[in-house]
């Protein structure tokens, strides 16, 4: 079922037991409906949001500018109409560093408006040894707008991440404040913050960006990296950093098939290898770092790499010091990347300092193999232990930066895998259709699954309800995953056609159902081929194209104790409402999460699986 009427017609909606449910659907005239493509939306010209205190406070480097480990801070508060923005506290800062700002936005009224695409890159010194610490906070307003997320884009190579916080916390009216944190390895050249609005405006206010970088893998000491984008040999120094009297490191290859350099291997652009292919083949590729040698003393040496090796493909490595001096203390440590990539870190201490440590890498390929390859070699060290807490390595050797968040519990979840293919899901489960009626059952299908085997079709007279219990306070995420073949009909025309999500915060089996028991309704329609989401404002929607032939990912975020909820569909935000004052905004809703509704609405087959329910999540 879905609620489509204004308050005048309540009083119609609370005696009309009587009257079917596509009748009900059919109240609301045409003229009352508009869309958000329209361009309607609530302006918030000269305000400014007030800076909140005390919540998601910045790191305790926050506001330092070109120290080490090398930190820059950013504010922006967009008070004067300047494009593109001015930092509040631009202060000292390395090279290059300013951000940039491409695409649609203004500065207008003391809030940054964006209306398309604005993309804001934090540009840094490519430095392989390196992670990278990013610390961004802003707030927002998006209410009747779709929108994307600030989404983080690294370069090609960049892509061992790790995403620590993503926060959002209510602030006051339409405004929220998100704080997100990232590790990024290896330091990039520059990452990009990517706002991408679909549809209304997206308002930016109090934005903060802050960098902070430190040791992954590596010493405290002279470095020499190499990242091959260009087919020169030798290899040109990507970031050198080496102390007066060492000369430029020393490349060589040989063998019956010396290592060569390769435009490609997966997503590395530039990379040095053997392609594969064609006979057996072996070759090595060795690096000669220089160094002072001394007659005492511990020089701790490290190195780091990506590899990739195709099956039948084989890389080995190794090192060796000058004469004299004696290699001790040796630990690896493997990371898997993506796409079949792997880091390697090799620390070591060298017993007294050498006049040079060599590294050498080994590559063969069979006749069938694909290629392997080697990328983004950075070697370092150093003659004294850095300051800090001890390391569980060799002298200088810097563990990685490691934090794994807790997932939340699940309090429901499905994916219809264990219920009898053909089978009616009324009965089954906690599921039943609308008002414990039979007749509005959906069957469990195999056309389409996210989980193997199964799925639920609603297709037709279904309108499937699940009900829970004890979600009445806090913060909460509901996802689905909805499948929308590429023939989907609504099998009908007008307002309301199409199919519906729907979730209740009051429902009973036989009603009254009251306009303001429907806190969330997104209306899929053939007809326009449009997703039209309610935001609390009357028959307003937010509409964007829907996803059809592919399974795309519905998440729902509520807050109970701010009373707010937030829709994504496919990473597309949809600006918050009142969970409580419910879809048309006008009600007195309850702060309880009373069931969800999967109505078809007579619409033919749309699918889902891999549902939940989880409390203390959501964005």
């Amino acid at each position: 079922m879905h609620v489509t009427a204004h308050s005048q017609i309540q009083a119609t909606f609370r005696n009309a037991g009587d009257i079917s449910k596509q009748e009900k659907a059919m109240f609301a005239a045409s003229s009352l409906r508009t869309t958000l493509s329209a361009a309607i939306f609530v302006a918030v010209a000269f305000w400014t949001v007030p800076a909140l205190g005390g919540l998601d406070d910045p790191p305790d480097w926050w506001g330092r500018q070109n120290d080490w480990p090398h930190t820059e801070s950013r504010e922006y508060g967009f008070e004067d109409d300047a494009w593109p923005p001015q930092a509040d506290n631009p202060g000292d800062q390395h090279e290059g560093a300013e951000p940039t700002w491409t695409g649609q936005g203004r500065v207008n009224g003391g809030v940054l408006e964006i209306t398309g695409t604005l993309t804001i890159r934090v540009n840094n010194v490519r430095y392989q040894p390196n992670e990278k610490i990013l610390w961004i906070q802003y707030d927002y307003d998006g209410y009747g707008a779709a929108w994307k997320p600030g989404a983080l884009e690294l370069p090609p190579n960049t892509k061992a991440k790790k995403q620590l916080d993503d926060k959002d916390t209510f602030h006051h009216g339409n405004w929220h404040r998100r704080t997100i944190r990232y590790v990024i390895t290896p330091q990039p050249e520059w990452e990009d913050l990517k706002f991408e609005v679909l549809s209304g405006t997206l308002r930016i206010d109090n934005l903060k960006i802050g960098s902070h970088c430190q040791h992954s893998y590596g010493c405290y000491g002279g470095t020499d990296s190499y990242f091959f984008d260009v087919p020169v040999w030798p290899p040109e120094s990507g970031y050198e950093d080496l102390p007066d009297g060492y000369g430029p490191t020393q490349w060589d290859r040989y063998g019956v098939n010396p290592p060569e350099w390769l435009p490609a291997v997966t997503d590395h652009a530039g990379v040095m290898g053997l392609p594969g292919g064609g006979m057996p083949t072996d070759g090595v590729l060795a690096a000669r770092l220089d160094g002072i040698e001394a007659p005492d003393g511990v020089q701790q040496v490290c190195c780091q790499f990506d590899f990739y090796m195709a099956e039948g493909g084989l890389i080995g490595w190794e090192e060796e010091a000058s004469p004299g001096a004696m290699i001790e203390n040796r630990q690896e440590n493997i990371t898997e990347l993506h796409e079949g990539w792997f880091r390697l870190a090799i620390t070591f201490d060298v017993t007294p300092p050498p006049d040079w440590v060599d590294f050498r890498w080994y590559v063969f390929t069979e006749p069938s193999a694909g290629p392997v390859a080697i990328d983004n070699v950075a070697m370092s060290f150093a003659f004294a232990e850095p300051e800090g807490p001890e390391q569980g390595g060799p002298a200088g050797f810097v563990e990685p930066l490691s934090v794994a968040p807790l997932a939340p519990l699940v309090r429901w979840s499905e994916n219809f895998d264990s219920y009898l293919l053909g089978s009616g899901l009324h009965g089954q489960g906690g599921w039943k259709g609308w008002d414990n009626d039979p007749t509005f059952d959906a069957v469990v299908t195999d056309a389409q699954a996210r989980s193997v085997p199964h799925a639920a079709d609603i297709v037709g007279a279904a309108d499937l309800v699940h009900e829970f219990s004890g979600a009445d306070s806090g913060r909460w995420q509901f996802t689905t995953w909805q499948y929308i073949p590429g023939d989907f009909s609504s099998n009908g025309t007008g307002d309301f056609a199409g199919t519906y999500i729907v979730m209740m915060n009051t429902y009973v089996d036989g009603g009254p159902h009251e306009e303001q028991d429907w806190s969330i309704q997104m209306n899929f329609d053939s007809n326009d081929g449009m997703l039209k989401v309610y935001y609390g404002n009357g028959l307003n929607t937010v509409d964007v194209p829907y996803i059809p032939d592919e399974w795309v990912k519905v998440q729902i975020t509520v807050d109970l104790d701010e009373d707010w909820t937030r829709i994504y569909y496919d990473d597309i935000g949809f600006g918050e409402y009142s969970w409580t004052g419910g879809v048309l905004g006008d009600g007195a809703g309850a702060a309880d999460i009373a069931a969800l509704d999967l109505y078809a609405n007579g619409s033919t087959s749309v699918y889902y699986d891999s549902l939940a329910l989880k409390p203390g999540a959501g964005r």
